[in-house]
């Protein structure tokens, strides 16, 4: 059995994937990807006190440009 904690994927929009991680010194940290319109981002969060807005903020920012 394979349980995701990437809650990304039920909330933001064309996500994914990709994995959720914690290190003594990356703190809580997300790889994320998201496919539209044809685009692929990946966002790369670390040390967050909220990894998944911050990771959907980038991804916001990378799907906002061109």
């Amino acid at each position: 059995v394979y349980v995701n904690k990437n809650l990304l994927l039920s909330r933001y929009p064309g996500a994914n994937g990709v994995k959720t991680g914690y290190t003594t010194k990356a703190g809580h940290c997300l790889v994320a990807s998201a496919r539209r319109s044809g685009r692929t981002l990946v966002a790369v969060v670390l040390h967050s006190s909220d990894m998944y807005t911050d990771a959907q903020r980038l991804l916001d920012l990378g799907f906002g440009a061109a």
